[in-house]
């Protein structure tokens, strides 16, 4: 069994710094992005990050 890497915002900022702050707050209002609620705080397992990231990814477009 794997062990869950959980990190904070700011340490999946850094991680993904494609990832801004205010979008990631977004993301969570709208429960589109996997995270877990903590007293007031959030935490995010990486490999669900990673699954949602993937998941999003669009088809390559076709060469004409």
């Amino acid at each position: 069994m794997t062990q869950k890497q959980f990190v904070n915002l700011d340490q999946l900022i850094e991680l993904f710094p494609f990832l801004k702050r205010s979008r990631v707050y977004y993301l969570t209002t709208m429960k589109e992005i996997p995270f877990y609620p903590v007293g007031r705080s959030l935490v995010f397992e990486v490999h669900e990050i990673l699954d949602w990231i993937e998941t999003g990814r669009e088809a390559p477009r076709e060469a004409r």
